[in-house]
């Protein structure tokens, strides 16, 4: 992959974004749904690379996928590393557009 990358997240449409040093915080109570994963791991081809506390890491042409549990293994966020154009990829995905609750957020 190239090292140049766009960054984008799917959060809770309730999530309050604030931004500091450590980069991009989201805030809310709410989850996304588990079955959105599922979703995106088919529209980009992604492949599983690897689980480490609360997070699980997926992979594909152009992008790279990382998904943030909470405690109880629900999913907080969906962070993206997008390259080669798959931002507007992402942003055409009309799939995960049907679920309630959630947000594309591209800073």
């Amino acid at each position: 992959m190239n090292t140049i990358y766009k960054a984008a997240f799917l959060v809770p449409a309730s999530a309050k974004k604030k931004l500091d040093d450590l980069g991009w915080e989201f805030e809310t109570k709410d989850r996304l749904p588990s079955e959105l994963v599922e979703v995106l791991v088919r529209y980009f081809g992604l492949g599983f690379k690897e689980n480490y506390v609360n997070t699980d890491v997926y992979v594909g042409k152009g992008v790279k996928m990382i998904v943030f549990k909470d405690d109880c293994g629900l999913i907080e966020q969906i962070y993206f590393q997008l390259f080669d154009g798959n931002v507007e990829k992402l942003r055409n995905v009309s799939v995960f557009k049907s679920f309630k609750n959630v947000e594309l957020f591209i800073p």
